[in-house]
């Protein structure tokens, strides 16, 4: 007997719900095998939540929470107790791009998203929610704004994949401070980090979802002709995390559920280091910092081709 109810919840912001779908078989053993199909790029944090759970014991721990990598993965295992009778399961799932509480470099040393040669200055940007809602900012907040001059080219920071992109978006007026829904390329890291470059020129995005890029390549063309603050390109790092701050004075911690990564670019004047606002750099894409996510292999294909 089949009697299942399928609620899902998701937990980011993304169009995942056709990106995931979890399920069941019964396998040869009789048991009943659930498996997710992820259908996305990247990692996911899947949950999943049993408000029904009748004639059924687990051979794992329940409720289930892991990361499911692209493609489909077993993710927990059932079987009935009384093998005459029926079962009954509802069940909701939750989800997230990335993995729980990945390892993050504090000291990665990123390339300007800008063409080797030009210069840039770099604006610390504050959280929308902060500015407009006056509510907390996430976690670790960081996210950069780097001057550009109309048509010049964005170029990726790290290798990685891409896992979304937007170009769509046209603004029909000018002296905009901000625009809700911008053009943007999302790339995902090797340490389940997510990489954002935002304000893009309508139709310019250079890569698709699924498209594997190396640091150095170019990515798309840097839009804000009309905003009030001009041609840009601005860029974050972030990923999850399960974490709860201290209470204090009498009040709960607060609840993390993602966090930002604090950037060290490679440029002309500073070897790896945080920028300061407002000072002028120049960038530079030097081979060490391009393939230094590269294993030997990788490494010369890519020094025989771009040396050829």
């Amino acid at each position: 007997m089949r009697n299942i109810v399928l609620l899902f919840t998701c937990l980011c912001c993304s169009t995942a719900y056709s990106q995931l779908h979890v399920d069941y078989e019964k396998n040869s053993r009789g048991e009943y095998e659930f498996y997710c199909v992820n259908s996305d790029f990247c990692n996911y944090t899947l949950e999943v939540e049993f408000t029904k759970f009748n004639n059924l014991q687990s051979l794992g721990e329940l409720p289930y929470r892991g990361v499911v990598p692209p493609g489909k993965s077993i993710i927990f295992r059932l079987t009935k107790i009384v093998h005459k009778e029926g079962v009954g399961i509802h069940y909701r799932i939750h989800f997230a791009k990335g993995c729980i509480n990945p390892k993050i470099d504090p000291d990665f040393t990123y390339l300007l998203p800008v063409k080797p040669g030009k210069q840039t200055q770099i604006e610390e940007l504050q959280s929308i929610k902060k500015a407009i809602a006056d509510e907390p900012e996430p976690k670790n907040w960081y996210k950069a704004r780097f001057k550009m001059n109309s048509g010049d080219t964005v170029y990726a920071a790290r290798r990685g994949t891409v896992t979304a992109m937007r170009d769509t978006v046209e603004l029909p007026d000018s002296n905009y401070a901000y625009v809700r829904k911008e053009n943007y390329v999302e790339i995902y890291h090797s340490d389940c980090s997510f990489a954002e470059y935002d304000v893009l020129k309508a139709g310019s995005v250079l890569v698709r979802p699924g498209q594997f890029v190396e640091a150095g390549d170019p990515i798309g063309i840097a839009g804000g002709d009309k905003y009030r603050s001009g041609p840009q390109v601005n860029l974050s790092v972030h990923y999850n995390i399960d974490k709860t701050d201290a209470p204090q004075a009498g009040t709960p911690g607060r609840k993390h559920n993602h966090a930002y990564a604090p950037m060290k670019f490679w440029t002309k004047e500073t070897q790896g280091a945080k920028l300061i606002e407002r000072k002028v750099y120049t960038s530079e894409h030097p081979e060490s910092i391009v393939t230094q996510e590269m294993n030997k292999r990788e490494a010369k294909n890519w020094k025989e081709k771009h040396h050829a």
